[in-house]
């Protein structure tokens, strides 16, 4: 138990700051959403399969092209959507899909869900997937289709390093549901053959319900992921081809998407985050997350006298909300899966603690959050 000062009780301090954020700039958003409501008559017309957007999507499809330097791309329901049209159309059902032992679950259960097999390699010293690691597991699976490194807590994976350990017949498919590329120093660039992204009101740039997209420099990936994602639809090929699923981003949701990206770049939204960063890093005097936090979505560091959940349990009692995620290997829905040894994706479950560094973090709330974390 943390003897906390009572001035530091009962801070509310959500580890999203999704509430926060709408409430700032609602003015906007409903702006933007009837930017939206007005282009909706031209939506058969201009739909997700077509190579033409309406409006409303154009103007987010420009905003993405310039901030990534990806050339195409397509909007989905959600982040889950754009994983698994990647993986249907770079792999067949039991396909092989390696990914990090540690992260957030969405990953996981996205490549079962469509019944593709993964695969578990061990995440490094920044929680990134780990390069040895990643040549064992294709060393002893070879038959593996896809390598999917993960952007987590605003680290960004070195994707160019990635692909010179990954063969030419396996294919690269970025999980970048929390890392939207958008030119900031530091900043690598994909080189995966395809990103996929979330756009939920949890991330940023986000709307405010869900939204994703998968982003490609190739033409032909993009058509076949409209096709699996519009119903089996080809333009080319007469019409219904196959059978696939739905899943389309809404005109208003894409104009929120492309308002929030101007209320990142205006705000300089990333620049406060990274200057908490920098903040916890000089004054929470414990273990913390080797690398950089490019984009930083959360500050991790390993309590040195308790579990990541008691710690967790401590921030709770003065009402600061962390994160901890899972060791995938070891729970009940991925024990059929196979793996390489993952020793460090263990300890990251069992020690680590990521705390929030959004915008909306007040002094006083900083404050506490250092004063605890030093305490555990």
């Amino acid at each position: 138990m943390v003897d906390i000062p009572d001035k530091y009780q009962n801070q509310n301090v959500p580890y999203f700051a999704y509430k926060q954020r709408i409430e700032r700039y609602k003015d906007r958003y409903t702006k933007a959403y009837e930017l939206g409501l007005d282009t909706i008559s031209d939506w058969l017309s201009a739909g997700p399969s077509s190579d033409y957007y309406t409006p409303s999507r154009a103007a987010l499809a420009n905003k993405c092209t310039l901030h990534s330097g990806i050339n195409h791309w397509h909007f989905t329901d959600c982040g889950s959507d754009a994983i698994q049209a990647a993986l249907a159309v770079t792999t067949e059902p039991g396909d092989q899909v390696i990914i990090p032992a540690w992260g957030f679950i969405a990953t996981p259960e996205n490549i079962l869900w469509i019944n593709r097999k993964i695969i578990f390699c061990d995440n490094g010293p920044d929680a990134m997937m780990c390069p040895n690691s990643l040549a064992e597991a294709l060393d002893k699976f070879p038959t593996a289709k896809v390598v999917m490194p993960v952007h987590l807590l605003g680290r960004v994976q070195d994707v160019e390093m990635i692909s010179n350990i990954v063969p030419k017949n396996v294919w690269i498919v970025e999980d970048a549901a929390n890392a939207f590329y958008m030119n900031d120093g530091g900043n690598k660039p994909g080189y995966a053959d395809i990103s996929c992204y979330s756009f939920d009101i949890a991330k940023h740039p986000a709307s405010t319900g869900t939204g994703g997209a998968v982003a490609t420099s190739s033409k032909r990936l993009i058509d076949d992921m409209k096709e699996v994602t519009q119903q089996g639809f080809n333009k080319n090929r007469n019409g219904f081809v196959a059978p696939a699923t739905k899943s389309s981003m809404d005109d208003t949701t894409a104009r929120i998407i492309a308002e929030d990206i101007d209320i990142l770049i205006e705000n300089d939204v990333r620049e406060q985050r990274r200057a908490n960063n920098e903040l916890f890093e000089k004054e929470i005097l414990q273990e913390r997350l080797t690398g950089e936090n490019n984009i930083c979505t959360g500050f991790g560091f390993f309590p040195s006298k308790m579990s990541a959940k008691e710690a967790a349990g401590e921030f709770k009692k003065v009402g600061i909300g962390v994160s901890v995620y899972p060791c995938f290997p070891d729970m009940p829905c991925f024990s059929d899966c196979d793996s390489v040894e993952y020793p460090y994706a263990k300890r990251l479950a069992k020690e680590l603690v990521i705390l929030p560094l959004h915008e909306y973090l007040t002094d006083e709330n900083k404050d506490i959050m250092i004063e605890v974390s030093n305490s555990l």
